[in-house]
């Protein structure tokens, strides 16, 4: 017992010795200690600071690291979010972001300018699987949108990119370019709604007339969008009666 009382005693005073000689390192090093053990901030308090200016939009707010060092995984979906900060080809086309963690956000896709969905302010649902980025991200809307590649009741969406096509290589920032492209550009020949496929091939203009119809009911709202969602980011892949 004394044995090991004296060989805490010998390693605190090694310690001591080393804060004396290395008092720069010594900071340092509680400096690292105090940004890995960084405070889990809620999405709310996010959402919060945004209002208030105190975070850009698609500034990275936090990281959760609940005392331990970042992994591989969590570095690059940083580095991904600040991405989306950067690309400003994507800007235009992007609305309010919220992040429900680091794994889970939701943002508004404007529809694209001389389509069916312009004007139309469009939440989307990122989910990023344990395994992302060796598998691709879980995309849903959710808010309803009349369109042959995207589930007019689940919001599921159809895109090669995120099956087959995906690779380890893409970004977030591909996938919200994809999905904005998608949706200036049907793929009726490979539909998840076989239904609105039928009609966008059979009567195009009927197809628009109904898209432009749903887009003004569920994805514009006065209020910023709060009448257009009908799925909550905590139940994306459940739809809500109506």
């Amino acid at each position: 017992m004394n044995t090991r009382r004296s060989a805490v005693v010998v390693a605190r005073r090694r310690i001591a010795r080393r804060r004396r000689a290395q008092p720069d390192a010594a900071a340092s090093a509680c400096t690292r200690i105090r940004c890995w053990t960084a405070v889990v901030v809620s999405g709310a308090r996010i959402r919060t600071l945004i209002e208030r200016g105190m975070l850009g939009l698609y500034g990275v707010f936090f990281l959760v690291t609940r005392g331990k060092k970042p992994t591989v995984r969590r570095r690059r979906l940083v580095r991904e979010l600040q991405q989306l900060q950067a690309d400003e080809t994507l800007h235009p086309h992007l609305g309010q972001l919220d992040m429900a963690g680091l794994d889970s956000f939701s943002i508004t896709v404007a529809g694209p300018e001389g389509t069916p969905y312009e004007r139309g302010a469009f939440r989307v649902h990122v989910r990023l699987p344990d395994d992302y980025p060796f598998v691709p991200p879980v995309v849903r809307f959710l808010t309803r949108c009349f369109h042959p590649n995207v589930d007019p009741d689940l919001g599921d969406v159809c895109l090669d990119l995120l099956k087959q096509e995906w690779t380890p290589a893409l970004t977030l920032s591909t996938v919200l370019l994809s999905i904005v492209v998608l949706l200036g550009e049907p793929n009726a020949e490979d539909p998840l709604s076989q239904a609105v496929a039928d009609l966008m091939l059979r009567d195009p203009g009927a197809y628009k007339r109904t898209a432009r119809l749903w887009t003004e009911r569920y994805a514009v709202a006065a209020d910023g969008g709060a009448d257009a969602t009908r799925l909550t980011d905590e139940a994306a892949g459940t739809s809500t009666p109506r």
